[in-house]
């Protein structure tokens, strides 16, 4: 496979994916943050030029995500 259908199947997995990620948050503030990640990964990779740049940068926002979703989940409410 060569870079060029590398790099659209890897377009079309996080395009997936950030489709998926809107539908369980429901929320357009988060919506608008994966609109400026995606900005930033497309400004990395043009920076940066590869495909090693664009799986960098999806590495940070899964591990921000994670964290995120972690922090949410284990808030223990005063009491």
């Amino acid at each position: 496979m060569d870079e060029t259908r590398c790099v659209s199947l890897v377009f079309f997995l996080v395009g997936l994916g950030l489709l998926a990620q809107y539908l369980y948050l429901h929320t357009i503030w988060s919506f608008i943050h994966l609109l400026f990640y995606i900005e930033l990964m497309t400004i990395t990779v043009k920076e940066n030029g590869g495909l090693r740049a664009l799986i960098s940068a999806l590495d940070r926002w899964a591990a921000e995500m994670v964290t995120r979703r972690n922090d949410e989940l284990y808030v223990v409410p005063p009491t």
